[in-house]
């Protein structure tokens, strides 16, 4: 819950009239920042059902939910947010300020008690859980949240500069309590991208800034403005967005109809759907607002422009954000989210298939005195005949099927090849597209070449001289294959390395030869890979993790 609100912030956010103190810790080089007075909306009218609905639970509950965590919950009072380009993509880091003070040594002997300590430029920050959130004090009421990369790059720079950098942030927000600005120039979209915008539209990337806020009083206002180096620009600027509105028309209604099949969803006969669902189905429900709201803007657009500024504002009636237009912008905000927690439960999921596969390599190990061949092949032919995937199945709670297979017989033999495309629910990555039919996998060896795989013969523990937890034994990574079928990734010592890093993934999910689990990045020294690849080639392996 604490992170999805986290996620939601960096996607989300604010600011007051005056920058905060925390706000001289955004980095110069911040291509967007926002800022969030969650306080200040708390306290709205407009919240007033939702506090009356959360205080029928008790002043003895929120005071409980407070003695559980420190620092306590309630007393949150504002989120700042910004990112920044680092060499492996986007970074983002989450500054929260509290309106009462703590003391970080006890917030990180009891909250943070099982985090590890990492030191980066000479300053400390905390990571914990699995799948790892950084947490850095940057005094008696602040803490930043990032992962651990993006910690180590905020702490590794300089402070300061965001204040001047994104000064007119502060002059558009004004006493609103939501702000967002980016600076479109700093984003990195390839030059040949832009070059396939139609020259139509071109003067709408020039823009300098772009900020979006919300204001309650005395109604909620949606306001976004576009500034630009002069007059002339925003003209054409203004020229550009009004033809832009006409072409967007069908992208909504194409929107409108994805939000209708969220909603509505496949479905059993009897018209229930898996819990696991609802996320989509509720983001469906507001899509559907959303592209009603848009539907009623495009008509009457609210576009006005001002020396070299764009800007529109729309107003909801009642001031309530519970409002369609309210609405509309909260949708954008929670998608990003949502999806962000399905992806780290997707990567949990995937990450326990491999580490039951892992236990069933060591499983067939222990029965047979080595983990199989890569492959079965025939004995007359040589040619390969079933994978290593199908030998480990009666580890996996799979014996029937096992047992059903033709071992002398290819993968898509006759027999074979109905019970191939039968899925296995250990050897499904969730993290795969939608079109993934369920019979392939993602999970695959690295073969030959001194790996720990070889395709006739089966190594034991004893043959792995690099260690288990330096060895490679299986990951996760495309393109998928026929669960049943002998095709996994052939390694050359003297050749390119095998593509680990296909997508739809964005780093490889590996389990080690000691049963370990571990994400690396596309970004780790293509030098380790070999060295994680190679059984016993004597290299010594670090920075996986960077």
């Amino acid at each position: 819950m604490f992170r999805s609100l986290l996620l939601i912030a960096a996607t989300a956010a604010v600011a007051s009239a005056a920058p905060p103190p925390e706000f001289a810790h955004v980095p110069a080089d911040a291509v967007g920042v926002a800022h969030v007075r969650a306080a200040d909306l708390w306290k709205h009218p407009s919240m007033a059902t939702l506090r009356a609905t959360l205080d029928r639970a008790g002043a003895d509950a929120v005071a409980d939910l407070d003695r559980q965590f420190r620092p306590a919950p309630s007393t949150i009072d504002r989120l700042t947010a910004f990112v920044t380009l680092g060499r492996a993509g986007p970074e983002f880091v989450v500054l929260v300020r509290f309106s009462r003070p703590f003391d970080p040594k006890q917030v990180q002997a009891t909250s943070l008690a099982d985090a590890k300590p990492v030191t980066a430029a000479g300053k400390t920050f905390y990571v914990a859980g699995g799948d790892p959130l950084a947490f850095h004090f940057l005094d008696n009421q602040t803490v930043a949240v990032s992962d651990q990369a993006g910690m180590t790059a905020f702490v590794s720079r300089p402070a300061g500069g965001g204040a001047s950098g994104f000064a007119k942030l502060f002059d558009a927000a004004g006493d609103k309590p939501v702000v967002v600005a980016v600076r479109p120039r700093l984003l990195p979209v390839p030059k040949d991208a832009l070059a396939q915008v139609p020259p139509d539209f071109q003067p709408l990337l020039a823009a300098d800034l772009v900020t979006l806020s919300v204001g309650l009083d005395p109604v909620a206002k949606v306001a976004v403005r576009m500034e630009y180096a002069d007059e002339a620009a925003a003209t054409a600027a203004e020229g550009a967005m009004r033809k832009g509105l006409d072409l967007l028309k069908p992208f909504v209604a194409q929107q409108k109809q994805q939000a209708q099949a969220w909603l509505k969803g496949t479905g059993a006969a009897d018209g229930t759907r898996p819990l696991v669902e609802l996320p989509q189905a509720v983001g469906g429900l507001f899509g559907l607002s959303a592209a009603a709201e848009l539907e009623a803007l495009m008509a009457d657009p609210p576009l006005k422009r001002a020396g070299n500024a764009l800007a529109a504002e729309v107003t909801a009636p009642g001031g309530v954000l519970g409002t369609t237009a309210a609405v509309s912008v909260a949708v954008g905000l929670l998608l990003p989210a949502v999806q962000k927690v399905r992806e780290a439960a997707a990567r949990t999921q995937s990450s326990n298939n491999l580490k039951q596969i892992a236990l069933a390599l060591h499983m067939y190990h222990d029965a047979h005195g080595s983990f199989p061949p890569a492959a079965t092949t025939d004995k007359t032919t040589g040619k390969r005949l079933l994978s290593w995937r199908v030998a480990i199945l009666p580890y996996l709670e799979q014996d029937a099927l096992y047992k059903k297979l033709k071992l002398d017989e290819p993968w898509d033999s006759p027999n074979n090849l109905p019970l191939s495309k039968l899925a296995i629910k250990v050897y499904t990555d969730p993290r795969g597209t939608v079109e993934t039919p369920t019979h392939l996998t993602y999970y695959k060896a690295v073969v030959g070449g001194g790996s720990m795989w070889d395709w006739k013969k089966g190594k034991r523990l004893q043959d792995i001289h690099d260690g288990t937890s330096n060895t490679l034994m299986v990951g996760a990574f495309g393109p998928p294959v026929p669960w049943a079928a002998p095709d996994d990734a052939e390694f050359d010592p003297n050749g390119q390395l095998p593509d680990l890093f296909t997508p739809p993934f964005n780093g490889l999910l590996a389990a080690f030869a000691d049963g370990s689990v571990r994400f690396i990045r596309p970004t780790v020294d293509p030098k380790m890979l070999k060295a994680i690849i190679t059984a016993s080639g004597g290299e010594q392996v670090n920075g996986l993790d960077r």
